[in-house]
């Protein structure tokens, strides 16, 4: 049975999540950047699945990564845009638990408790215009970029937290 508080949570403002062809070595696995609005909902989605009754899982819409964002981590490999991702949390697994793979356009992220935090600690760092670190290794990683913003200044991303509380309470 899903959990009707994750069902409801309405998925907004763009989230992006590419790999490079050939996964080269300095840019190995998958890529994540969101705006603000993105990670308002990804902060309060994992908020959600620490409370959720096990298993969790959410579907989210990607927008396609713009030359902006590519221009963040700087591959010259093509970039291969995921359509789709399906974030997954099992109370059962262990908490060192953590997979990423990718087919046909979607991107599925399964983690335990340790990669909730991860998870957590990676979108609020988007939103504090911080980035350049992943989750696991090789292709099983997930890279955090922070999102151009027009002023580049971190200061965009400050409230991200409390406008994740008040989304919540609506």
């Amino acid at each position: 049975m899903a959990d009707p508080d994750i069902e409801r949570w309405m998925n907004c403002g763009s989230i992006s999540i590419w790999h490079y062809e050939d996964f080269p070595r300095n840019y190995h696995g998958y890529h994540l950047t969101a705006d603000d609005q993105g990670c308002v909902f990804l902060l309060g989605l994992i908020d959600l699945f620490r409370n959720a009754r096990y298993p969790a899982r959410k579907f989210v819409e990607l927008a396609i990564p713009t030359s902006e964002h590519l221009a963040i981590p700087n591959c010259p490999r093509r970039c291969i845009p995921a359509h789709t991702a399906e974030f997954r949390f099992r109370g059962d697994h262990p908490e060192s638990h953590w997979s990423i793979s990718e087919a046909d356009g979607k991107v599925e992220i399964e983690t335990g408790a340790t990669g909730l935090g991860q998870l957590d600690r990676g979108f609020a760092d988007i939103s504090l215009n911080n980035g350049d670190w992943a989750i696991g290794d090789g292709n099983n990683a997930l890279w955090f970029w922070c999102y151009p913003h027009p002023n580049d200044n971190a200061e965009q991303g400050a409230d991200v937290r409390s406008a994740t509380a008040l989304k919540s309470k609506s």
